[in-house]
């Protein structure tokens, strides 16, 4: 009983780390689909957006790796991991199909790319723990040079941030691996991350303290590096401009791309609010006012599509969805004030669906599909 106690306490916390991912997502959507810029923002409004930009979709991809490690445990001892890899094969399949057609709607969608790592899933699974941490590095090493040798900004319209042949098999490919929204490499390193993670005991603070203390020191290491690459980089320009170029690709924090200073960064934040989820999720103190919070978590599926569908479908009829991305149709101001509104109607949604019907609908549907 007591084990069944603290599975379902940490299970309470990655609940919880989706939520925060969740509504991290939507803001940062809406603040897209608004075109809404910095300017005339309170800093403090500025700098909140800034900071979850690309760092929201790593949590979310993270807790991915976890869970889909936490599924492989299930798996006794000695056995085939088969059926865990066939179930991500269908999972996949379904994702890459919703993601195609939320992209009708929504240019950065996340979904497809969700099946296109569960399909590298299936083949870094047998890998042990130092096996999916060096797989995860050279991932995010090897992007800068591919990113160069590849040329990064092709297919691309940066000032209307539109990709000229997605639709075609080659654009798809570019698009899906290297130079998308949130490209196969390097992100699957997150996923990678995640299920290394999942290897280590959850339930053990020993083990969460751990992981705030890595999540800090990547973070800070980062910040140390860039800061080092940025002296030389300014140096060199006038020199060596090909060098300086590539240094300042390497130090960019920006999730576009997505250069190692980016993926050190989302990777630390991501580890120490995933320790801190698991840790409120064990305290029985709070469990009444995080249930909505757990409940929004674990219809994350569902409610991302929702926030696209009917969150900026909403906003798309007061007016406040951008024509392109060089247009504001409303400020940073509303902008949160939708996606605050959404969450919290999120919120009440998914406390009343959990009481009455269990999983999410599209939850459903995934697992009845993949079993």
């Amino acid at each position: 009983m007591a084990d069944q106690q603290v599975q379902s306490k940490r299970l309470d916390g990655l609940d919880f780390a989706r939520f925060l991912a969740f509504f991290g997502m939507v803001l940062v959507n809406f603040k897209v689909a608004a075109g809404a810029t910095d300017e005339n923002a309170a800093p403090w409004l500025a700098s909140l957006h800034e900071s979850l930009e690309g760092r929201a979709a790593a949590l979310f991809v993270l807790l991915a790796g976890v869970g889909i490690d936490l599924g492989a445990k299930r798996i006794p001892a000695g056995h085939s991991l088969w059926p865990v890899q066939q179930r991500l094969l269908i999972r996949g399949c379904i994702l890459v199909a919703f993601g195609m057609l939320n992209l009708l709607v929504f240019e950065a969608d996340i979904l497809h790319y969700y099946g296109l790592y569960f399909f590298c899933a299936v083949m870094f699974l047998p890998l042990t723990q130092k096996g999916l941490l060096t797989s995860a590095c050279i991932l995010v090493l090897a992007f800068p040079v591919v990113a160069i040798v590849a040329d990064y900004d092709h297919g691309w319209n940066w000032d209307r941030l539109v990709y000229s042949d997605f639709w075609t098999v080659k654009g798809f490919l570019r698009h899906s691996f290297i130079n998308g929204w949130h490209p196969v490499l390097p992100w699957l390193a997150f996923l990678l991350v995640g299920m290394a993670v999942a290897r280590w005991d959850l339930s053990s603070q020993k083990v969460r303290t751990g992981l705030v203390a890595l999540g800090v020191a990547l973070m800070v290491s980062a910040w140390l590096i860039a800061a080092a690459l940025n002296l030389s980089a300014t140096s060199l320009v006038a020199e060596e401009p090909e060098i300086a170029d590539l240094m300042l690709l390497l130090i960019s924090s920006s999730p576009i791309p997505p250069a190692p200073i980016y993926m050190l960064t989302a990777t630390g934040s991501a580890l120490v609010l995933l320790s801190v989820s698991l840790w409120l999720g064990e305290q029985t103190w709070l469990r009444a006012i995080l249930s909505p919070a757990f409940a929004t978590g674990r219809q994350a599926l569902t409610l991302y599509i929702a926030h696209i569908l009917i969150g900026m479908g909403a906003m798309e009829m007061v007016g406040w969805v951008a024509v392109d991305a060089s247009s504001e149709a409303a400020n940073l101001q509303q902008a949160t004030l939708a996606a605050a509104f959404f969450t919290v109607a999120a919120m009440i949604y998914a406390t009343l669906w959990q009481k009455r019907m269990g999983q999410g609908p599209l939850e459903k549907l995934l697992r009845l599909l993949s079993k």
